[in-house]
């Protein structure tokens, strides 16, 4: 017991992630709507109403894990897909995080995926509330503040509706830790050690493999170290803190440069690499934050439920209550729940507000001001947009949101309430003004129902959304309101905290964010791959806001481990890409995502054939029924591999080359993309590999083996540059560790 008494707000955290995650936990089940995806496949209505981002936990994150670890898993680096898109790099995509080191961990000890994901997902649930309470002491929170900061960011609606899309947790997780040890540098009570902690935060957020968080991620540090320079006294330790902190950032990206070199590498070829435009930047801004969406800050469930389905409606599939998606286009409850506070954050912040007279720890307050600035599509984005190199191809500029919910998950650590004479707030007084701005709230979501719809069909979807939406939640606002004030109340007295730690944390369950976790019971496993088999699945269209029936869902060839021909990846080749639209005859993405490729109905036959297809799969029927079956039709060509008429062996084919067995004399021809990386050895002897659409070598009469090996380019440099980072943290750990430590500074 006395163990558990001195670290109880450690166990609590840790222990906190199984509440949104018990499904996963302890009735293994995998995170992904997998049942969803499952019922599209068959041309049936899905069994939920569809939420399209929450789709690629299952199409994207659950496969590119299971590809990683299963590279790792056979001691081989995960460089290649060679599944999707007539192959495709892996690691250089930066969401597979194939270089992040938990998930080389996974795979060496041959964890299944299901579970690690489900593992991942809580370490880092729990490593980000760690990381929010170790913030807010260092801020000069109570214990038990920083304790509810922490759980605070653990069950928001933000981070628990980005579980599913792991490299999104595996990212953010980092923020709060790297924030902390910005605060410490700059104190300079031991440069070397907190240089290196915030190197490894920043090298961790960019092999978690989200590379746009990973940049709202160094603006939130980049913010710390700004003002605490401004604030500190002007002297040479000041300044040495703050050339140290931006060493630090460097020597970060350095040790993250075996992954990120090969992205930026493979970045230059992108089909969505292009000039920053005007009418790009508005299209841009148009995703970000608008005001209407607030009124979810009090409880998300305001604004409906993608996974809920809408009452009276007459459609074949369910529709989800989640109404801005009728008014906006491309409005996403994961990238708006930044902003969905809930009661007892406003209180506890109005407190901090209170408790500083407004002067409230000016880093953290930048951080979330700069957070909310960007997010909300304010002209701070033109910078990012047209002077960062590939910002224009990102994301809703509302992700930037992060920076906002962490912010204020700190200051509300700060106001929570406390027995010390310094800490006294009248909590009545602020509680009354969280009472006013939740009933503000609320009277703004009952006079939304004239927004417009986005499009024709979606007339009169959004007031009947909103109707129900509102009646739902408002059990769930009087229930969470009274929970704010049993924390105002019970908070002070310190018999009486764990208690009003207890009421927290269900005013966060009531709030809802939990059940934006897609799970399912059955993931699909992966099967027997056949090398010289690839397939062309037809498919018609993907909505936005219903599941619609599909031959094969973008990516779960992969994960059945069946050679495809289109694919869905975050970055595509311009020149796969310009193929894929050679053989359709038009746009291969459908027009609700530019990085899906299929293969549509009026496909060239002649095409596919000349692409390696040999066989061709269809659903018997476009339109939901009770039972489409698939089917599939041989293709005459020349295969995957061939030496002029004779087909060739894909003998082995891994997640980083290829051994094909031909017999010549003539060109043989493997019918998978070449891209800068490639190499071949023909009997063991090196050959050029000349550019080209495909990967061709000449060889002569006989039986030979032909050995293809990818190495991502931008990589031995990479290994370099973290080599020699590496090198330089070790030298200045041990170096400092002879010298006198230096005085620390007061909490700025």
């Amino acid at each position: 017991m006395e163990f558990f008494r001195k670290r109880w707000p450690c166990v609590l955290l840790v222990l906190l992630p199984v509440l949104p995650l018990w499904r996963s936990i302890l009735l293994g089940e995998a995170i992904g709507p997998f049942d969803n995806i499952r019922a599209m496949m068959a041309g049936m209505p899905t069994p939920e109403a569809w939420d399209v981002l929450q789709a690629d936990a299952a199409l994207q994150f659950y496969v590119w894990r299971d590809l990683v670890f299963e590279a790792w898993r056979n001691l081989e680096p995960p460089f290649w897909n060679q599944y999707q898109l007539m192959g495709t790099p892996l690691l250089a995509n930066s969401q597979s995080g194939g270089f992040y080191p938990l998930h080389i961990l996974i795979g060496l000890l041959h964890i299944p995926t299901a579970f690690g994901i489900t593992l991942l997902a809580w370490f880092h649930l729990a490593f980000a509330g760690l990381g929010s309470r170790k913030l807010s002491l260092a801020l000069g929170a109570s214990e038990t503040g920083a304790v509810a900061g922490g759980c605070l960011l653990v069950l928001s609606p933000f981070l628990l509706s980005w579980v599913g899309l792991a490299s999104v947790l595996t990212t953010v997780a980092w923020l709060p830790w790297a924030l902390y040890f910005a605060i410490a540098l700059m104190r300079a009570k031991n440069r070397a050690r907190d240089c290196a902690c915030l190197a490894g935060c920043v090298a961790m957020m960019i092999l978690g493999g989200h590379l746009q968080f990973a940049a709202y991620g160094v603006i939130g540090v980049a913010c710390v170290i700004g003002w605490s320079a401004v604030s500190l006294r002007r002297d040479r330790k000041t300044v040495r803190s703050a050339g140290v902190a931006v060493l630090a950032i460097a020597l970060g990206g350095m040790l993250a440069a075996p992954q990120l070199l090969p992205v930026l590498e493979y970045g230059k070829f992108s089909h969505r690499k292009g000039v920053a435009t005007r009418d790009g930047y508005q299209g841009y801004v148009s995703t970000s934050i608008k005001p209407f969406e607030l009124v979810g800050s009090v409880t998300p469930m305001l604004l409906g439920e993608p996974g809920q389905a809408l009452d009276g409606v007459d459609s074949v599939a369910p529709i989800g209550t989640y109404w801005p998606a009728y008014v906006k286009r491309g409005a996403n409850y994961a990238e708006t729940s930044s902003i969905y506070f809930g009661p007892v954050l406003l209180l506890l912040v109005l407190g901090a507000v209170a408790r500083f007279k407004g002067r409230l720890p000016g880093g953290i307050a930048l951080v979330g001001f700069v957070g909310a600035l960007l997010a909300f599509g304010t002209p701070l984005n033109r910078l990012l947009y047209f002077y960062f190199p590939g910002w224009s191809a990102t994301g809703s500029p509302g992700r930037a949101g992060v920076l906002l919910i962490v912010a204020m998950c700190a200051l509300a650590a700060l106001g929570w309430p406390d027995e010390a004479a310094n800490r006294k707030v009248d909590y009545r007084r602020a509680g009354i003004v969280a009472l006013l701005a939740v009933l503000a709230v609320v009277v703004s979501a009952v006079g939304l129902s004239s927004l417009p719809a986005w499009a024709p069909e979606y007339e009169g979807l959004a007031a009947l959304a909103q109707s129900q939406a509102l009646l739902a939640a408002a059990p769930k606002i009087v229930i969470a309101l009274g929970l704010m004030f049993a924390i105002a109340a019970l908070g002070a007295s310190n018999r009486y905290r764990y208690v009003a730690l207890g009421c927290l944390v269900l005013s966060q369950l009531v709030i809802g964010g939990w059940r934006l976790i897609p799970t399912s019971p059955n993931p699909w496993e992966a099967g027997e791959p056949d090398p010289n088999t690839r397939i062309a699945f037809i498919n018609q269209n993907w909505g936005l806001n219903t599941g619609w029936p599909v031959t094969m869902p973008p990516n779960v060839a992969a994960g059945l481990r069946l050679y495809d021909m289109g694919g869905y990846d975050s970055l595509l080749h311009r020149d796969t890409v310009a193929h894929l639209r050679e053989i359709n005859g038009q746009d291969p993405a459908p027009q609700a995502n530019g990085n899906i490729m299929f293969i549509k109905p009026d496909y060239d036959r002649g095409l596919l054939a000349l692409s390696g297809v040999t066989e061709i799969w269809s659903l018997s029927s476009f339109q939901f029924n009770s039972g489409a079956t698939v089917e599939k039709e041989l293709l005459d060509g020349p295969g995957r591999a061939n030496v002029g008429e004779r087909a060739a062996s894909i003998d082995i084919d891994t997640a980083s080359g290829q051994v094909v067995g031909a017999l010549g004399p003539g060109t043989l021809i493997v019918r998978d993309r070449y891209m800068p990386g490639w190499s071949a050895k023909v009997d063991g002897e090196s050959v050029d590999l000349p550019p080209g659409l495909w990967r061709e070598v000449e060889i002569g009469p006989g039986e030979h083996t032909v050995v293809f090996s990818y190495v991502p380019p931008g990589l031995k440099r990479g290994l370099a540059l973290a080599g020699f980072a590496l090198l330089a943290l070790l030298f200045m750990v041990i170096w400092r560790a002879r010298c006198p430590q230096d005085q620390s500074r007061p909490p700025q």
